[in-house]
């Protein structure tokens, strides 16, 4: 759903402009708000708090920065371990190494306070870093300037006006991310979940 912001295309154009990427940051902080024996706090059945939720993130950095070669990851439930019957991750940081040689580190956490929630990706460029934060800022640093952008669409309506019109003209390339694209995210993610397990570096080349 990230891919239909209007300041993720322009955050993809401006880090392929200003290649090679150095290192990409991403976060996805939340308020823990499931209810008890929800099917999500089951690993088993969600795939954990990286492949139910902070999946939008890896999707987001593959999509602006490229493809992943290997992933080490390190999750724990530290902050959750009073509720029953959870079996998912809740602090999760995982390593990845891109394609293009970009190093990148993505966070995730389901158990912060309501006050401090939000999501975000960095690309580290050469002469720029852009910023994407929550739902619709834009932040580009260049030498001694800083210039915000802040988006003027809702990206769960363009998904859906892009989907309705994919079908009814029969137009698949207006789908900016097609199911071949999302599983190469869930593959990045399903790696670390097997990273953490294993204890190793996973290797998707």
């Amino acid at each position: 759903m990230l891919r239909y912001l209007d300041i993720t295309d322009l955050m993809k154009r401006l880090v392929q402009e200003n290649a090679p990427v150095g290192m990409v940051l991403g976060y996805y902080i939340d308020r823990f708000w499931l209810p008890p024996n929800h099917w999500v706090l089951d690993k088993s059945k969600s795939g954990g708090q990286v492949v139910e939720h902070t999946t939008h993130i890896f999707d987001l950095a593959r999509y602006v920065v490229g493809e992943v070669s290997r992933v080490h990851a390190e999750f724990d439930n530290i902050l959750l371990k009073h509720i029953p019957n959870v079996t998912m991750e809740n602090e999760a940081i995982t390593i990845l190494r891109f394609k293009n040689g970009a190093v990148g580190m993505i966070c995730g956490i389901w158990s912060s306070v309501a006050t401090h929630m939000f999501t975000k990706l960095e690309a580290y460029c050469k002469d720029l870093v852009v910023e994407r934060s929550d739902m619709k800022y834009l932040k580009i640093y260049k030498h001694k300037e800083v210039r915000e952008i802040i988006s003027s669409v809702d990206p769960y309506f363009e998904e859906d006006v892009a989907f309705i019109k994919a079908v009814k003209e029969d137009k698949p390339e207006l789908i900016k991310c097609p199911y071949e694209d999302g599983v190469k995210t869930l593959r990045v993610t399903l790696a670390a979940n097997e990273a953490t397990r294993e204890r190793k570096v996973i290797f998707l080349e």
